[in-house]
């Protein structure tokens, strides 16, 4: 597994957080008090909507939230995997070739997920994997995805690296208020 005293955030390799620090690195890279307990950080508002809703030349926005290093389980397979959350603009924004399951809407619900053709792979081996259902923890809490789309592989030049993409409001599962 990857130490604390690595882990990555916003394309620097963050070595500032050693054993012996009070402070720790939260779900997402970021620095956060010993004390703050299993509460995740306050959530990213509503800017992006906000913008869309008031200059009417905006025709998409998405928020990415992120960009985090978590367990996920299928079955008896325990992983850790790339995961950021997207709005669902995202797949109308970038291009990342869905070559299984829902083309024009890869997440439509709170619980649903896609995967990269390797972390499909991975988790499935040769099996369909739309249609599955995979563990995510979230706060120490499991929560049940169902895999609705597989994606290619990403290159190795996108500045967007995951293997894993969440609906954005799935962080309202765990009560984190994105909307303020």
């Amino acid at each position: 597994g990857e130490s604390a005293r690595h882990r990555r955030r916003g394309g620097e390799v963050r070595r500032d957080v050693g054993a012996g620090d009070p402070r720790r690195l939260d779900q997402f890279g970021g620095l956060r008090p010993a004390d703050a307990g299993g509460q995740p950080p306050p959530g990213p508002g509503p800017l992006g909507p906000a913008l869309k809703d008031s200059y009417p030349e905006i025709r998409n926005v998405t928020r990415v939230f992120g960009h985090a290093s978590a367990p996920i389980r299928f079955g008896d397979k325990l992983f850790t995997s790339q995961v950021i959350g997207v709005d669902p603009a995202f797949f109308e924004m970038f291009t990342f070739p869905v070559i299984q399951g829902g083309v024009e809407n890869p997440l439509p619900d709170s619980q649903s997920m896609v995967l990269t053709k390797k972390t499909a792979l991975k988790l499935f081996g040769t099996r369909e994997a739309v249609g599955q259902t995979v563990g995510f923890e979230w706060w120490g809490q499991w929560l049940d995805f169902h895999v609705t789309a597989v994606v290619d592989d990403i290159p190795a030049n996108s500045s967007i690296q995951t293997e894993i993409f969440l609906p954005f409001r799935f962080v309202t599962l765990s009560g984190m208020d994105i909307e303020s």
